[in-house]
């Protein structure tokens, strides 16, 4: 009897075990999809908006023109890419002051579940974030001669993925501000990379963090450019984002690059930030290092909300690297 006890103990064990290893899974799939625009890309981006429900007004996907009577293509274009839990709105006016020192048309994108609740958070993919990025920058093309491609934090990570590949055309140059090239607690980021590889992962990472993850600030200003509180499986896309940057061979990104970071930043890992520049083969590459930004935590290092004494700083220096690729690139 405790013999087919024993037996079917195990049995139920090992069943147990299979249905656990063929549950789901979170995908990881980097492909890029086609983007078709249409001509007024003022009327497509409002349209999407308008079908997103609970987006906070200021966070939406929009354009702002050099000349908005005219709309007409300048030499350069901006496209800036925010990073988790953020949106346009992270560190203005950063992107507008580069866009009116350099003549610019400026593209502000949305990444998908950013802008609106804490559940919206948890529905996006690393697919999703990458083809949002593929999606700003070819909105880009459409509005200047050349673009610049300019993220913060995650948003410095995307735009740094997409810069390296081979099936995208080069941008002008690439600026990431505080990229998230690693978590700045690495112990964390090692749990998450693991998880997301688990069947169940988002799952299992809700019974140890709970459904939600962190808490809304007393500013109703940073509520509206942040969601400060969201699913916690949000986390495992960005997790699976930084893995990819890990696969990726920096030695064979060749835009010009940029970045601009402290290495006092307690929320993604300056050193993974400074060994992944010194692989970089972008020519010409530069950096910026900040070591008292104003935002406690030192992360985000520009903008009115997090850090106004810093921000004409960053934008003289991106200024400077974007003006000196241009009269290198000029013939």
């Amino acid at each position: 009897m405790i013999k087919k006890i024993t037996l079917g103990f195990g049995a139920l064990l090992m069943l147990g075990v299979s249905a656990f290893m063929l549950g789901p899974q979170l995908p990881a799939d980097t492909t890029l999809q086609p983007v078709e625009l249409p001509d007024d890309l003022d009327r497509y981006l409002a349209a999407q908006e308008a079908d997103v429900p609970n987006l906070r007004p200021g966070t939406e996907k929009t354009i702002v023109w050099a000349d908005s009577t005219t709309k007409a293509k300048t030499p350069v274009a901006l496209v800036y890419v925010h990073g988790f839990t953020a949106s346009r709105g992270e560190v203005h006016p950063l992107g507008d002051t580069l866009a009116a020192r350099l003549g610019a048309n400026l593209y502000y994108t949305r990444l998908t579940g950013h802008g609106r609740d804490a559940d919206a958070m948890g529905t996006a993919t690393l697919n999703d974030w990458l083809n949002d990025t593929n999606e700003a920058y070819q909105i880009g093309q459409r509005l200047g001669d050349e673009v610049v491609l300019i993220g913060t934090s995650m948003g410095g990570a995307l735009v740094t993925w997409l810069a390296a590949q081979e099936q995208v055309p080069d941008p002008l140059a690439t600026v990431a501000i505080a990229p998230a090239y690693g978590l700045h607690d690495a112990d964390a980021q090692q749990t998450l990379t693991r998880v997301a590889d688990w069947p169940w992962g988002e799952h299992l990472l809700q019974l140890q963090l709970g459904t939600y993850n962190g808490t809304p600030s007393d500013d109703p200003a940073i509520n509206r450019y942040w969601t400060r509180r969201y699913r916690s499986d949000a986390l495992l896309p960005l997790a699976q984002l930084i893995e990819a940057l890990n696969q990726t061979d920096f030695g064979a990104i060749d835009t010009p690059m940029f970045i601009a970071y402290s290495p006092n930043d307690n929320v993604v890992s300056p050193s993974a930030i400074e060994a992944r520049f010194a692989a970089l083969g972008a020519a010409p590459k530069d950096t910026l290092r900040l070591l008292d930004t104003g935002d406690p935590s030192n992360h985000v290092i520009a903008g009115r909300l997090r850090s106004p004494q810093t921000t004409e700083p960053v934008a003289r220096a991106i200024l400077d690297f974007v003006q000196r690729v241009q009269e290198g690139s000029t013939p």
